[in-house]
């Protein structure tokens, strides 16, 4: 019984042995043992990963695979927002752009129409990028603020637009004298400007001479008879008998002023039988009546060069010493004096002022002139107060016409005669201006006493015949009868 049982434990070792063999050559070569495997039930597949589980996978294969590199796209441009600066109280524009690291001309040209002599709390001034403009052919220099832009190079053209301070402008052509140029502005105008009112960055010679549009022809209107003169009153006779008691000259006048009355355009023609009255003839006797006698050192009072009379005299240099400068004067005498006392005039045609705009105050400049009238009354001379013509230099705008207030009121409370001379201007080319925006203009030719409709549209050739008509309303109402 014990061996039969060894026998039964001995085939059952050697079948497990053999089952373990088949097992492993099914493995190793399944084409030759397939018919000895029972045959078994197909294996589960097993569960697709879920979304996370993928993830992970992705994220495990990313990391430890090496880069590809891969095109690169361009993230798309963001749309920038531009930066602003809102001005509070006590700002100053040169400080703003010094803040954000720009020059005074690069954050005007980003805000073009600004004043940056006049800011306001709560004004927005864009902030440009300092790289963002190339530099300009020019600018409009500091003091410039308004420079007119006009449509040619002339002031009796029209003006287009104006432009602040420090504008840059770009240079198109110049004028054969060099004295205007063509520019366009960052503001969009376009004209033609003096060169005095830029600071250049390119020179002149670089640029083309231009043709400019050709101006309309002067239109003229006469000016009306004596329709500028006013307040020749009786009180004047009193003073003309006063002066002829104390020697003066019916005959006579004299001429008071700065450089206006110094310029030989100012009546000199007149003396020298170089006019020309066009329909204005009822005025030679006036003339024949003030050209009879001598003046002084030979001419007539209409040739006379003044002895109260030089370039730049704001009005109290007229009162002041210094009267030995001048010939036939006596040391420390006033020039005023000196031409009273050596001409001994009826009459003083009398216009101060023009230099007193940008430097005299109201009231000092009111003093002076009520001490010109004074002196002049005493010595028994007439006065026929002036007014004086604009002043267009940017910077000093509406000072001419506050001493024209000044001057009307002293008339008026001095009961002399006034000769509006600013009020015959407006009407005419450039105000009657010459190009350096003081100086009335002279004809062209030098005709400045030919008072034809072509040349009344200068500001000398109405200044004389204004004063013609001054010197025949006193003549007329006062010396003569």
């Amino acid at each position: 019984m014990p061996q039969r049982r060894l026998l039964i434990l001995a085939l059952a070792l050697a079948a497990s042995l053999l089952a373990a063999a088949c097992t492993r050559v099914q493995v190793e070569v399944p084409a030759l043992v397939t018919a000895f495997v029972p045959p078994t039930a197909p294996p589960t597949p097993p569960a697709p990963p879920t979304p996370t589980e993928l993830e992970q996978v992705a994220t495990v294969v990313r990391s430890s695979a090496t880069p590809t590199p891969s095109p690169s796209v361009a993230p798309p441009t963001p749309t920038l927002t531009p930066v602003t600066y809102s001005v509070v109280a006590g700002d100053v524009f040169f400080n703003i752009a010094a803040q954000f690291g720009l020059t005074a001309g690069q954050l005007l040209d980003a805000n073009p129409g600004l004043d940056p002599a006049v800011l306001h709390p709560g004004d927005i001034l864009i902030i440009p990028d300092p790289a963002s403009r190339a530099p300009a052919d020019a600018r409009v220099t500091l003091n410039g603020r308004g420079l007119r832009v006009r449509a040619w190079p002339d002031l009796a053209a029209e003006v287009v637009a104006t432009l602040p301070a420090l504008t840059r402008v770009d240079l198109l052509g110049r004028s054969a004298d060099n004295d205007w140029v063509e520019v366009t502005a960052i503001t969009g105008a376009g004209g033609w400007v003096p060169v005095m009112w830029l600071d250049l960055r390119v020179s002149l010679a670089h640029l083309p001479i231009a043709t400019p549009a050709a101006p309309p022809p002067p239109t003229a209107t006469p000016l009306p008879n004596a329709g500028y003169i006013s307040n020749v009153t009786l009180r004047m006779l009193g003073v003309f008998q006063r002066g002829q008691a104390l020697g003066n000259r019916a005959n006579v006048f004299s001429k008071v002023g700065d450089s206006i009355t110094v310029s030989t355009a100012f009546l000199v023609p007149l003396g020298l039988n170089n006019y020309t009255l066009g329909q204005y003839t009822d005025l030679q006797p006036v003339i024949d009546y003030f050209s009879a006698a001598e003046a002084h050192a030979g001419l007539n009072a209409f040739a006379n060069r003044s002895l109260a009379a030089k370039v730049g005299w704001r009005a109290r240099a007229v009162l002041g010493t210094g009267g030995e400068t001048q010939p036939d004067c006596r040391p420390g005498e006033m020039p005023l004096a000196c031409e009273y006392r050596v001409v001994r005039p009826a009459v003083a045609l009398i216009m101060l002022g023009t230099n007193d705009v940008p430097y005299t105050p109201d009231a000092e400049f009111d003093s002076d002139l009520r001490r010109i009238l004074d002196l002049t009354l005493e010595q028994g001379v007439i006065p026929v107060l002036s007014t004086i013509p604009p002043f267009t230099r940017p910077g000093d705008e509406g000072r001419a016409e506050a001493l024209n207030v000044i001057l009307r009121a002293l008339a008026l409370e001095y009961g002399v005669p006034l000769l509006d001379y600013y009020a015959a201007l407006p009407a005419l080319p450039a105000a009657g201006l010459a190009g350096d925006g003081v100086h009335p203009s002279a004809a062209p030719d030098a005709r400045n006493a030919d008072f034809t409709p072509d040349h009344l549209q200068y500001g000398f050739v109405v200044r004389n015949l204004t004063a013609l008509y001054a010197l025949n309303e006193v003549w007329e109402k006062i010396i003569k009868p």
